[in-house]
C-alpha cells in the first residue's frame, strides 16, 4: 500500500531503548551542559546573597519543569507524526489517504522518534533550559541596581556615532526603513523572536548529530551566561528608547521615537507597547520573568546569530533563511530603538567566538560522537 511498509520498518528499525537506559544516555551526553547551568545557578545565587540584594534566586519548582517538558514533548510529537505521515506514500509516490497510512506513520514514529533516548533527551534538556532561564530572569532585573543606567548609555551613543562616521545608525536606516509598511513588518518579525527561539531550541534538542546538538546547547547556555549576564552587568544600559529618561543632555533619538510614536498611535507597534510595559515594571520594581531592561549586548542578536550558525550546519537553504532573519533582528533592534547598533555588533562577535570555542572544546573532549541518531528510515 505504501512506500514505507511494515516490513521495511521492521528491517530498518531505528535505535530503541528503554526509558531508563535512554535517560542515562541523555544525562551522560549532556553532562557538560548540566554542569555549566549548575555552576551558573550557584554563581548567581551566591552573587545575590553576597551583595545583600534581598532578591534570592527564584524557586524552580517541579511543576514548571513538568509544564515545559509536556509542551516540548507535545510539539515534538505532533511535528514528528505530521512529518512522518507526509512521507508515507504509495508505490508510485502518490499521496495515500487512508487510515492504514496513519497506522504506518504511527509505527514509524514509535520506532524512530518516540524512543527512550529521544524522550530522555527532551526531559534532560528541558530541565537544563528551565534552570538556565529562571536563573537569568532572577538576575536580569538586578542589573540596573548593581550598575545604574546613564553613564554607559551616553558612552554607547557616542561610540555608535563614531563607528558610523559621525552619524547615528537609526538616521542612516531611516530613509530605507522609515515607512509604515517596512516598520510594521520589522516590528512583527522582531516580536517573533521568542517563537523562533522555541522552535529552534526544540529542533536542536530533538535530533540531529549528537555533537552538533551538544555544541548548539552549550553555546545557547553560554550566550545567556556570558552575553546576558557577565557582560550585560558591567555594561548596564537602557537603550535608545529610554535614553531621554536615563541620560542627561539632548536626546539624539527624539526623531526616531517621534516617528515610532506616530505609528503606535495608529496601527500600533508591538515594540513600543513592550517598551512601555518594561518601563512600568522597572519604575514600579514589579517582577515578572525576563522583564528587566538591558541593552548591551543584545540577546536578540546573539540568539539570532546562533540560530543562523546552527542552520548552516543543517543545510544551505536553512542557513540562508536564518541568516536573513538574523539581519532583520539586527536592523530591527536599531530601527525599533531597542538597541545601539554596537550592542548587536558585540553580541554577534561574541556569539561567533563562543560557537568556535565550543566546537574546539568538543573536539578536544572527543565526544559526543558525530554520528547522528537517524531521523528517518533509510
Amino acid at each position: 500500500m505504501t512506500a514505507v511498509s511494515e516490513s521495511r520498518l521492521t528491517a530498518e528499525s531505528g535505535p530503541s531503548s528503554g526509558a531508563g537506559s535512554g535517560l542515562r544516555r541523555a544525562v551522560a551526553e549532556q553532562g557538560p551542559l548540566l554542569g555549566l547551568v549548575a555552576m551558573y545557578t550557584l554563581g548567581v545565587y551566591l552573587a545575590e546573597w553576597a551583595a545583600g540584594l534581598d532578591r534570592p534566586l527564584r524557586n524552580v519548582g517541579f511543576a514548571n519543569f513538568y509544564f515545559l517538558f509536556v509542551v516540548s514533548t507535545a510539539c515534538y510529537g505532533v511535528g514528528a507524526l505530521a512529518l512522518t505521515r507526509w512521507r508515507v506514500r504509495g508505490p508510485e509516490g502518490q499521496w495515500v489517504s487512508s487510515w492504514g497510512a496513519w497506522k504506518v506513520a504511527w509505527a514509524e514514529c514509535r520506532r524512530w522518534y518516540f524512543t527512550g533516548y529521544r524522550l530522555g533527551s527532551l526531559a534532560v534538556i528541558s530541565a537544563a533550559m528551565l534552570l538556565l532561564l529562571r536563573t537569568y530572569s532572577s538576575w536580569k532585573p538586578l542589573i540596573s541596581i548593581v550598575v545604574p543606567f546613564g553613564a554607559v548609555d551616553e558612552g554607547l551613543m557616542r561610540l555608535d556615532a563614531a563607528v558610523h562616521f559621525g552619524h547615528h545608525p537609526w538616521a542612516i536606516l531611516q530613509p530605507l526603513m522609515g515607512h509604515p509598511i517596512a516598520t510594521l513588518a520589522i516590528d512583527l518579525l522582531y516580536a517573533l523572536w521568542l517563537p523562533v527561539n522555541f522552535v529552534v531550541l526544540l529542533w536542536q534538542a530533538a535530533g540531529g548529530p549528537a555533537r552538533d546538538r551538544t555544541r548548539f546547547l552549550l553555546t545557547y547556555a553560554l550566550i545567556w551566561i556570558v552575553v546576558g549576564t557577565l557582560m550585560a552587568t558591567p555594561l548596564s544600559s537602557a537603550g535608545p528608547c529610554y535614553y531621554s529618561r536615563v541620560a542627561g543632555g539632548p536626546d539624539p533619538y527624539a526623531g526616531l521615537m517621534a516617528y515610532l510614536g506616530s505609528l503606535h498611535a495608529g496601527p500600533g507597534l508591538i515594540a513600543l507597547q513592550i517598551q512601555e510595559n518594561l518601563w512600568t515594571y522597572y519604575t514600579g520594581r514589579a517582577v515578572l520573568p525576563l522583564n528587566g531592561i538591558s541593552a548591551m549586548p543584545s540577546m536578540h542578536v546573539a540568539g539570532a546569530v546562533l540560530f543562523a550558525l546552527a542552520g548552516w550546519r543543517a543545510s544551505r537553504a536553512l542557513g540562508l533563511v536564518l541568516t536573513g532573519y538574523a539581519l532583520v533582528i539586527l536592523v530591527g533592534s536599531v530601527h525599533l530603538a531597542w538597541h545601539y547598533a554596537v550592542d548587536g555588533y558585540v553580541a554577534a562577535g561574541v556569539t561567533a567566538v563562543l560557537w568556535w570555542a565550543t566546537g574546539r572544546y568538543l573536539r578536544w573532549r572527543g565526544g559526543p560522537e558525530t554520528r547522528a541518531v537517524p531521523s528517518r528510515p533509510g
